[in-house]
């Protein structure tokens, strides 16, 4: 506590307490606590530097030989396959295809080519049949539509997934114009978030 005498003595030589004294007579202090504005603002950097490292991340990865095409080669045959979270597709796509994007639904995605020598490998028609997995050994059915788009001819099917969940997928398909199913075995770790 100080005496009232010597505040009156350090006002009058000009010390005035705290936010009294102008600004270019006031001692710099490093504040001890954060704003809710400086925090906030610290946060969103915080969160623009971890996006754009997984953004980085995501970079590197892509362009690994391993995840550069997924596809399996049989006799006469391509089976093309993708899966991944069903926010990746735009709004007006899911819409126009009546998928529910959620971060807790995936789709899987099956293309069946017809290899032909010297030509370039066309779309056919297939009856899909697949199921997954989880590291528990949980098994679901897959229900695979045909979606087509000019030629193009692929099919989608959704499942549930829980947050860093290792899945396992077991496909086969019977496309047009062959005498042996096709089937294909691929697992894909996925993420809710």
């Amino acid at each position: 506590m100080t005496c009232p005498e010597t505040s009156q003595k350090n006002r009058s030589a000009g010390h005035l307490p705290g936010s009294m004294q102008p600004d270019s007579e006031r001692p710099t202090m490093r504040r001890t606590h954060t704003a809710p504005f400086n925090r906030a603002r610290r946060h969103s950097l915080l969160v623009s530097a971890w996006v754009a490292t997984l953004l980085v991340c995501c970079q590197v990865i892509s362009v690994a030989p391993v995840s550069a095409e997924q596809k399996e080669v049989f006799d006469g045959f391509e089976v093309h396959y993708n899966a991944f979270a069903s926010t990746f597709l735009a709004p007006e796509i899911a819409r126009h295809y009546g998928i529910t994007r959620s971060k807790a639904i995936g789709i899987v995605n099956i293309t069946v080519l017809k290899t032909q020598a010297g030509n370039r490998p066309i779309p056919v028609a297939a009856q899909i049949e697949g199921q997954l997995h989880n590291m528990a050994q949980q098994q679901r059915r897959l229900s695979f539509r045909r979606i087509t788009e000019g030629k193009a001819v692929y099919y989608l099917a959704e499942f549930q997934f829980v947050q860093s969940e290792l899945l396992t997928f077991t496909v086969t398909t019977y496309p047009e114009g062959s005498t042996q199913p096709l089937k294909l075995r691929f697992s894909q770790n996925f993420y809710n978030n």
